[in-house]
């Protein structure tokens, strides 16, 4: 019996030997650790590229209005127009002289 005790021992401190910190070990297998999920992350963005290049992933269905939607705010558009416009008028009749201004003292 005491053998037996004796062997279960001697493995346990194997193994409890084996346990001890190692930074060098430690720190190679960190990196390469990271480096083989940047391997795996670089193939997974070429793939994505493939995928949505080839038109397979991410696609927007096309819309079924005939109309198209405007980007410019047409009412706004206008106000501003006549408003350049009235501006436009009133510079050339001051620059012709049309307009006369009262001497404000």
């Amino acid at each position: 019996m005491k053998n037996f005790f004796g062997k279960i021992k001697n493995k346990i401190k194997v193994l409890h030997k084996s346990r001890l910190i190692n930074p060098h070990i430690h720190w190679t297998t960190l990196v390469r650790l990271f480096l083989f999920l940047a391997f795996l992350l670089i193939i997974f963005g070429f793939y994505l590229l493939y995928k949505i290049k080839n038109e397979q992933i991410f696609q927007v269905a096309p819309s079924t209005k005939e109309s198209t939607p405007s980007l410019v705010n047409e009412k706004l558009f206008k106000k501003i127009k006549e408003s350049f416009d009235g501006k436009t008028i009133r510079t050339k009749e001051i620059e012709n002289g049309q307009i006369l201004f009262s001497d404000p003292s």
